[in-house]
């Protein structure tokens, strides 16, 4: 496995991607400071216009095989590249939204639920996952301190 995160002092998220085929694998949020989590509408104001394809999201792994020499028996943090790279959480009427502060998409790549936003220059802008109205009501009151009936 390898592993992009955007990390600093105050904010955490983590994109697993397989090794061999630079595949998405799983994304984690695991921390995010309060200023930095807002309300939106729908993610349908999100979504690039038109230059939307279907399928799963793979990365260019060039840079992990740098650090790494091609094999996957290194030291586990040669398979980690740690960026100090802002995001904003937004949730919205119907989903989650991740955003990055790059420009904005140029191509989404949508796979069920999910869709994945790169910019100009091939990388990560945006994520976003659908949800139920009540998932989206946990996160309101946990993330928002919005009391929802």
């Amino acid at each position: 496995m390898l592993y992009w995160r955007a990390t600093g002092p105050n904010h955490l998220l983590e994109v697993k991607l397989e090794a061999r085929t630079g595949a998405l694998v799983e994304v984690g949020v695991v921390l995010v400071p309060p200023v930095r989590v807002r309300a939106g509408g729908s993610l349908q104001s999100f979504e690039a216009g038109g230059n939307c394809t279907v399928g799963h999201p793979s990365f260019v792994t060039d840079a992990w095989i740098v650090r790494t020499r091609g094999s996957e028996l290194v030291d586990p943090s040669r398979r980690r590249i740690d960026e100090d790279v802002p995001f904003d959480l937004v949730v919205c009427g119907d989903g989650l939204i991740v955003s990055f502060t790059r420009s904005g998409p140029g191509q989404t790549v949508t796979e069920g639920d999910a869709s994945f936003s790169f910019d100009d220059r091939q990388e990560l802008s945006a994520l976003s996952v659908r949800l139920t109205a009540e998932q989206v009501a946990v996160l309101k009151r946990s993330l928002l301190d919005v009391s929802i009936p």
